[in-house]
């Protein structure tokens, strides 16, 4: 699953997104939540994992932060391509993912590059408060 919101911050896509990566998981799935964040420890995290994908080819597992969080407004944050495509490269390429979901994927972020650059049976979900 990829998220172009920050997951330092709540924000509903992310709860659908957490929500339904727990009821794969508790299905059996193996899932891997793809996205910013503003924390620097989510950030340290997600550097040391995709490290280890070079190293001895761990898998990713759980959340990985790929970069930072650029803010658009006060109450949203967005992961924008500048800074975060090299992290996603690795992380798409590295693992042998068999679907890639991405969340809010018609604006310039995260979810864009990742149904543009995964080679993978790709998903798309458009969320709307209607």
């Amino acid at each position: 699953m990829v998220t172009p919101f920050a997951w330092s911050q709540p924000h509903p896509v992310n709860e659908h997104v957490q929500a339904a990566s727990e009821e794969l998981r508790r299905r059996g799935h193996e899932v891997v939540v793809l996205a910013p964040s503003s924390r620097a420890v989510d950030l340290a995290r997600g550097r040391r994992a995709l490290r280890r994908l070079g190293g001895n080819g761990e898998p990713l597992e759980g959340v990985v932060a790929l970069g930072p969080a650029v803010p658009v407004s006060r109450k949203s944050r967005l992961g924008v391509p500048i800074g975060v495509r090299a992290n996603l490269e690795l992380a798409l390429g590295a693992d042998s993912f068999d679907v890639l979901h991405a969340h809010e994927p018609g604006m310039p972020s995260l979810s864009y590059l990742a149904l543009r650059d995964s080679r993978a049976l790709s998903v798309a979900t458009f969320h709307s408060p209607d």
